[in-house]
């Protein structure tokens, strides 16, 4: 009986406790006109200070511990707005900006609503938090891209 219930508590602890980590978001453009990216800032999951980098195979290796395999980080011009809490970023043609993170049991549409992440393409259309959603790819299960094309 004893090992029985030692079983049971083992299986129980098992299923009860979960491993989680964080995933990165980005947006890249693989489109051929620079890209307007507006988000709202909450410190855990969206940046005031993101980082930029060459949208290639490459990105998928921002956990790399070997800099040769990481992409090379390029400079930006994220601007803060302390008055709304929204930061503004131009990405030029093929550039991702990892614009923030999230972890692997919370809900990602649910971040990119609550973010009101926009983006503004050349031709003055803006794609909205829903619409940004369709255009996601999983790149590893530690990098997720929204692609603007």
């Amino acid at each position: 009986m004893k090992p029985l219930k030692l079983t049971l508590l083992f299986i129980t602890t098992l299923c009860l406790s979960s491993c989680s980590w964080g995933i990165l978001l980005a947006v890249g453009n693989s489109s051929d006109h620079d890209i307007v990216v507006t988000y709202e800032v909450n410190e855990t999951e969206f940046s005031k200070k993101p980082s930029t980098y060459s949208f290639n195979k490459k990105i998928k290796y921002l956990y790399k511990n070997n800099p040769e395999k990481r992409p090379v980080k390029l400079p930006n011009n994220a601007v803060y707005d302390a008055t709304s809490n929204t930061v503004t970023l131009t990405v030029k043609p093929n550039e991702a900006a990892i614009i923030g993170g999230y972890a692997s049991f919370e809900s990602l549409e649910e971040k990119i609503i609550k973010s009101k992440l926009n983006v503004q393409t050349a031709k003055n259309v803006t794609i909205n938090s829903e619409q940004l959603i369709q255009t996601r790819t999983k790149l590893t299960r530690k990098v997720t891209i929204l692609e603007i094309n």
